[in-house]
């Protein structure tokens, strides 16, 4: 008669207390749990009405417990600038702008086991299984902490590949899958429940073993995505890194098969021109006023390499339009340093 969702494997933290509090509607600020399901977002679609009026609204998945108020309005002459206002912590949502084209808008949700045990529900209750038909979605709850459940069968399991997860982290630049591993790391070690405080000490653990303590003691870990600016590290430890990483070939290349390259992921409209002679594999970040890149050039002739990484911060916002192109010159002269020597003998690059 009822869902229990045992999502007891993370704690019940579902946001970061230094997240910033104007974008945790956005999908990529997407609150995470034990229990995690269609990226914890649901997609808003919106469509324009012929008389002008409100614009007609879907939610995917179907999540009728959801709450939207529609104060948007069709403007088939203007420009699509609909969005969701969400207001943390709850589901109550409200459509806002002017609609011209249909169009979709992720929103990110509050409470992700509880979500998922209510879709479950719905889509039980519609079958005509387990769950009363009507209102389904209020008969789930989260297990206790006395909950047991010795008579559970299990009917599937499903496994991702790490290097799959790995991909959508680092190419994709996706935060939650982040912050579900860095949990996981927190659990598997200490056998809690995950939380940004064991995943962090697993970070600095791992740190400390393979760079030494000095390294670990100066950086500060504070969520497993990089949207928290508590985060403090060094550039200098991060190539460290991956030197270490570079030390043991399966690991250096699941490490590097999981990086973007040009023309996809975060770098899917930078270094496309073709110009360098080097492979670049990296991964981009970015917070108001900071702009980061780091990752590896390779040399396919000689299969020299450099490991780079470029951080950037406290940039006004009058320069921001030049932090992307000074990344790119840096990766310039790491690319000539690198390109084999012409038949006329070495290049001069003047100092």
């Amino acid at each position: 008669g009822e869902v229990v969702i045992d999502d007891r494997v993370f704690d019940r933290d579902y946001l970061h207390a230094s997240w910033p509090e104007d974008q945790l509607n956005r999908w990529y600020c997407a609150e995470l749990g034990g229990l995690n399901f269609h990226r914890n977002v649901v997609t808003v679609f919106t469509e324009p009405t012929a008389d002008g009026g409100s614009p007609i609204t879907t939610l995917v998945p179907d999540a009728p417990w959801i709450e939207l108020a529609n104060r948007a309005r069709t403007d088939l002459s203007g420009t699509n600038t609909a969005w969701v206002a969400r207001p943390a912590p709850s589901d109550a949502m409200t459509l806002l702008g002017k609609v011209r084209t249909r169009s979709e808008i992720q929103v990110a949700v509050h409470n992700p086991p509880l979500y998922a045990g209510r879709i479950v529900a719905n889509e039980l209750a519609k079958r005509g299984i387990a769950t009363p038909d009507r209102w389904a979605y209020d008969h789930v709850r989260l297990a206790g902490d006395t909950d047991k459940f010795p008579d559970a069968r299990t009917l599937v399991v499903i496994t991702t590949p790490i290097a799959d997860v790995l991909r959508r982290v680092n190419t994709d630049s996706h935060n939650l899958y982040a912050e579900c591993l860095f949990k996981r790391m927190g659990h598997q070690v200490t056998g809690e429940p995950g939380s940004w405080a064991n995943g962090a000490a697993v970070v600095r653990m791992v740190l400390s073993d393979a760079l030494g303590h000095e390294k670990a003691d100066s950086t500060v870990v504070a969520d497993g995505s990089g949207m928290s600016r508590l985060n403090r590290v060094r550039p200098s430890t991060i190539t460290a890194f991956m030197r270490w990483l570079s030390r043991d070939a399966a690991r250096w290349d699941a490490f590097t098969a999981s990086l973007a390259v040009p023309g996809e992921g975060t770098l899917r409209s930078r270094f496309t021109s073709g110009e360098f002679s080097t492979r670049i594999a990296a991964k981009s970040g970015y917070l108001n006023g900071v702009y980061a890149l780091s990752g590896v050039l390779t040399e396919p002739a000689t299969n020299r390499r450099v490991a780079f990484s470029i951080l950037i911060n406290d940039v006004p916002g009058n320069q921001a339009r030049n932090a992307r192109p000074l990344h790119e010159k840096i990766i310039a002269e790491i690319d000539r340093w690198l390109a084999p020597e012409p038949a006329g003998g070495p290049v001069n690059f003047g100092g």
